[in-house]
């Protein structure tokens, strides 16, 4: 079976509901809940199950080429494994978010872009400070995983 590479530069910005997100319906179980998140992110239902009434948060990804990734670290991903590469992929991939709000105050949340040492759009310090690194790096793993080749 030949290898189909899927360039990053060409694949196209994608959504995603992260596992972390309040609106997921887990009640049915958590093997059953496992089993139709896998679907989601495998791309074979548009939506993981979903709690009536609530709306998950919506992440814009664009996929990143690991190679841009490792650039970014300059050397330091093989020091500190892939956890670092996936918040590195996470800063340059996020570009937007629909329904994120402020625990605080109720109020929609917007996520700051802004250019990096490298001049590359890169989300900033405040911006990874409010989502938190636990779902920074699923972002940045669903990135890396998006840019990868795929058995064709």
């Amino acid at each position: 079976m030949a290898l189909a590479l899927k360039s990053a530069t060409l694949a196209k910005p994608f959504s995603y509901i992260s596992l972390h997100d309040g609106a997921l319906d887990t009640s049915a179980g958590s093997k059953e809940f496992a089993e139709e998140f896998e679907k989601y992110r495998q791309g074979a239902i548009p939506l993981p199950p979903i709690k009536e009434g609530e709306a998950p948060t919506v992440w814009e990804l664009q996929p990143i080429a690991q190679a841009e990734v490792l650039s970014k670290l300059r050397g330091k991903g093989q020091r500190f494994g892939s956890s670092f590469q996936a918040l590195a992929a996470a800063r340059l991939g996020l570009k937007g978010v629909e329904n994120l709000v402020d625990p605080a105050t109720g109020e929609p949340m917007e996520i700051e872009i802004a250019r990096d040492a490298e001049g590359r759009d890169s989300i900033t310090q405040k911006t990874e400070n409010i989502i938190g690194l636990d779902i920074l790096e699923e972002l940045g793993l669903v990135i890396l995983s998006h840019a990868t080749p795929n058995p064709t």
